[in-house]
């Protein structure tokens, strides 16, 4: 294996949670549970499996730079990089003004002498500008900021003083409605979390409600009865850096209800019984709020996804997503789709469409997973390229012929662990060989049918051997670094997947 140097602009995690002009969520009275969007269950391609959750769109085949999108002015330049992720960025600067304290009182005036007692006192007193430390201890929940306004120069940030600051989340145990989450952040901007962990709470650790520019980074969010982290009506959303595993009944991430721009970076998501990450735009939910039930301009990248779908969903999962880049990801031993593209159910015009999905490594679990990628329901204009797919009991790519539109495939690894047709039609359950793939989607070209050969593909590591097939065949993406932080090219081409090697 080749040194792996780090690249002088790294594609993880921004540190700031803050851009340049505001999201424009909406405002509304707080959403009870008949109006904040539940997922719903996505249609299966047979009886009795999991269910595949599809929705997204491919970018243009233009080379994909290091543009840095997502929330506006965030700086990828302090990322964390090598390993596996969570890839976390490091803590905000900025001198504190409050301090938690398992010492403290909240009857104190939150100096650093005489701390708070409780995170949630903290969260009813800040105003933009303010920087809480929190000293390691057992804080109660639920934490809840409504109405916070920061702003670009003064954003509130709540920051962890090292590790063990740990939100006890029984106390969100679901008897009232602002009493589902552990931490509920609703109406407000400019707010950033680093450092925090949770747990066990009702529904789920962290929910961002019809609210604009928070950041959540380097967090914990374990065995929460519905979601880790779950936001609705947000735009400019940045999740960076955080762990998310043991969901009992959906997902690790959830990001839901028409956001915009939102960066999705380095999160490690498994173990969750729905998808690891899931942008569903909710065509229906989204009227109540006026928006337009799409989700658009999202990136999605360097996130580790494991074993996640064993009740159904995507490693990564889109529903009426659009000119969203999902890229340097690596998703291996899940039970449902790698990456799902579809309409949610609402009709063809709500498919995932103009996404760009370059440079994943997608394993599927050899005897459960389904295909790599689905791309159904009028997902049109995608591009597909540099991506290892491998199928578990199902193929490389499961399509309906009204998401062929302006679809872009190439320099793509496809196969099936269990010996599946590589690709097949969902409506007709017409298998199609990778000649026959060929000649219907005329943009293919620079893939093959080939199982590559990994360093340790049982230990996680999915670099690729010397000589494998993939080295150095991929087509020039112009995307600079790899999911790891190495750069790219390394010899004499762009490698196939997540990982130079």
């Amino acid at each position: 294996m080749k040194i792996h140097t780090l690249a002088s602009c790294l594609l993880a995690a921004t540190v700031v949670a803050c851009g340049t002009s505001p999201g424009g969520a909406a405002a509304g009275t707080p959403l009870s549970d008949g109006q904040s969007v539940i997922d719903k269950d996505v249609a299966g391609d047979s009886p009795g499996a999991p269910t595949d959750g599809v929705g997204q769109r491919a970018d243009n085949d233009a080379n994909s730079t290091n543009d840095d999108s997502g929330p506006s002015g965030s700086d990828s330049s302090g990322a964390s990089t090598g390993g596996q992720a969570p890839f976390i960025p490091p803590p905000p600067a900025g001198q504190a003004t409050r301090w938690v304290s398992p010492d403290g009182d909240d009857k104190n005036p939150g100096t650093q002498a005489k701390p708070w007692r409780q995170i949630v006192h903290a969260a009813e007193q800040v105003v933009a500008g303010d920087v809480v430390e929190i000293a390691p201890g057992t804080y109660k929940s639920p934490v809840i900021l409504a109405g916070k306004k920061g702003s670009a120069a003064k954003p509130i940030i709540f920051r962890a003083a090292g590790p063990g600051v740990f939100i006890d989340g029984s106390g969100a145990d679901g008897s009232k409605w602002d009493r589902r989450d552990a931490i509920y952040i609703y109406e407000s901007s400019y707010i950033l979390l680093h450092g925090l962990e949770q747990s066990k709470a009702k529904r789920a650790g962290c929910r961002v409600s019809l609210s604009h520019h928070v950041t959540v980074q380097g967090c914990t969010f374990s065995d929460n009865g519905t979601w880790g982290i779950f936001s609705d009506f947000a735009n400019d959303l940045a999740l960076l850096g955080n762990t998310c595993t043991g969901s009992v009944k959906e997902h690790g991430i959830y990001h839901s209800n028409s956001g915009d721009r939102a960066r999705i970076a380095g999160n490690l998501c498994r173990d969750n019984k729905g998808a690891g990450i899931q942008i569903n735009a909710d065509p229906a939910g989204s009227a109540s709020q006026k928006e337009d039930g799409i989700s658009s301009d999202c990136v999605i990248e360097r996130n580790l996804l494991i074993n996640n779908g064993k009740g159904g969903g995507a490693a990564i999962n889109l529903a009426s997503v659009r000119a969203t880049k999902v890229r340097n990801n690596l998703a291996w031993g899940n039970l449902g789709t790698g990456i799902g593209m579809w309409d949610d159910g609402q009709g063809s015009q709500w498919g995932c469409k103009d996404n760009l999905i370059e440079h994943n490594t997608i394993v599927q679990a050899a005897a459960a997973g389904r295909f790599a990628i689905t791309l159904w329901h009028g997902s049109t204009g995608n591009t597909i390229r540099n991506n290892i797919l491998v199928g578990g009991a199902r193929g490389a790519i499961s399509y309906t012929t009204d998401s062929l539109a302006d679809l872009k495939t190439h320099h793509n690894l496809y196969f099936s662990a269990k010996g599946w047709h590589l690709f097949e039609d969902e409506k007709t359950a017409k298998k199609r060989n990778f000649g026959q793939w060929q000649k219907l989607v005329s943009s293919e070209q620079g893939s093959a049918k080939a199982m590559p050969t990994f360093v340790d593909g049982t230990g996680g590591d999915y670099h690729l051997t010397e000589g494998s097939a993939g080295v150095d065949q991929g087509a020039d993406s112009g995307l600079p670094v790899a999911y790891d932080g190495a750069e790219r090219p390394l010899g004499a081409g762009y490698d196939i997947g997540a990982f130079e090697r």
